[in-house]
């Protein structure tokens, strides 16, 4: 007999031996808790027997994250990890619900309405700071909002880059990115600037290209950590840093705006749609193809501006106004 719980924890295991990147396995792991959870309080505690999982749980599970007020996105991303368990346990020979019972809802394929005054959050002074790493703070949140805004990397692979990674002669880096697939990112001479000035002002032979700088930092063992790795920059840091730049031009944005800002102005400015999928490592074009998408406002200036029906009316017969004046 196999309990709902093993048949988790030896999922989870799986995901590791397959390589899948740990924030994919953390993301996995926090729908399928949650599952547990709603598990329970329909009456089926976690060392129930695996084969007591009916399709009324599946469907009760999704209309609770409805409930809970997840978006659609949200909902779709806890009900992935359920989707994906019992496609495991279904090759696996194991008496549980066709995964494709899982109702997925629909995601908007529409890229988000971005502000376009995002990249005036790369060069805003930073606030103040009172102790003593104030300076090299303020260097590293400018190196890291301009390879934001210049490479279009994901949060998670701008917190794993290191400085051997970057080519400053040709002003790139590889990275290995969602899937393990490797691909090319680029930066432009005000981010590579940027980022000579923080490692100039460290002064350390560290191997993260980005450091925690804060007052609870402590140095590494050399014996443990020569590289100082326990060092480098966390996804919520750079999560924080983003929405202080952003909140000081009154404005909302996530590390992944920079995403999406750059990828939508490649494609306004005509760059083919292959060229973007490689340059943003999606394994499928059918992603990228949001961003060919027109936004809803700007859609309406256009029409404003271009369609012949939302010019004013010329005549040349004088108006009423202008009769009545005459006379």
């Amino acid at each position: 007999m196999t309990s709902l719980l093993e048949s988790i924890q030896d999922f989870l295991l799986h995901l590791g031996e397959i390589n899948r990147s740990p924030r994919t396995r953390t993301a996995y792991e926090r729908g399928l808790q949650r599952f547990l959870k709603e598990l329970t309080s329909a009456g089926l505690p976690p060392e129930a027997d695996l084969a007591a999982l009916t399709a009324n749980h599946l469907r009760k599970y999704s209309r609770s994250l409805f409930r809970d007020g997840l978006s659609p996105r949200s909902r779709s991303a806890m009900l992935s990890a359920v989707r994906s368990w019992l496609r495991y346990l279904a090759r696996a020979g194991e008496p549980v619900p066709s995964p494709d019972l899982v109702d997925m809802p629909k995601v908007s394929k529409e890229p988000p309405d971005l502000d376009e005054r995002l990249p005036e959050t790369v060069d805003l002074p930073p606030p103040p700071r009172r102790f003593e790493d104030a300076e090299i703070l303020a260097l590293r949140d400018r190196a890291v909002l301009h390879t934001l805004y210049s490479t279009q990397l994901r949060v998670s692979e701008l917190c794993s880059l290191n400085c051997d990674q970057i080519d400053y002669e040709r002003g790139l880096a590889v990275v290995v990115g969602k899937g393990r697939k490797t691909r090319t990112v680029f930066f432009g001479p005000d981010a590579l600037m940027a980022i000579r000035e923080y490692l100039a002002a460290r002064g350390d032979n560290y191997r993260p290209l980005f450091l925690r700088h804060d007052r609870a930092r402590r140095e590494p063992d050399p014996a443990r950590d020569p590289r100082g790795d326990s060092l480098r920059i966390t996804i919520g840091g750079v999560e924080r840093l983003v929405r202080r730049a952003a909140a000081a031009r009154g404005i909302l944005a996530t590390p992944h705006s920079y995403r999406h800002y750059g990828a939508t102005a490649m494609v306004r400015a005509g760059m083919d749609l292959r060229t973007v999928q490689e340059t943003l490592g999606h394994s499928s074009v059918a992603t990228t193809q949001i961003y060919t998408h027109v936004n809803p406002k700007r859609l309406q200036q256009d029409w404003r501006r271009y369609h012949p029906a939302a010019q004013p009316k010329q005549t040349d017969a004088p108006s009423q106004a202008d009769r009545k004046a005459d006379v």
